[in-house]
């Protein structure tokens, strides 16, 4: 936890809690993002090789990034 706190003495709060939630999920078992799985690590699998494994998923249509907004409807 030390890493995550020693974010909010180095940048700014908002910068450093999207990068302190990044720091404390990895030493929660967020997995590495890249590498070799560590022996005895748990999980041991690094996130680049489980996407690697993953199968693609269909975005539903209308969720496709740049997608405008549906109308709200009136009050």
């Amino acid at each position: 936890m030390d890493g995550a706190l020693k974010a909010f003495e180095i940048i700014n709060p908002n910068m450093a809690q999207m990068l302190a939630y990044g720091i404390a999920g990895h030493h929660t078992g967020l997995p590495n993002g890249r590498g070799d799985a560590i022996e005895g690590a748990s999980p041991t699998t690094p996130l680049d090789v489980r996407l690697e494994d993953a199968e693609a998923v269909d975005i539903p249509l209308g969720t496709e990034p740049g997608t405008p907004e549906p109308p709200q409807p009136s009050p």
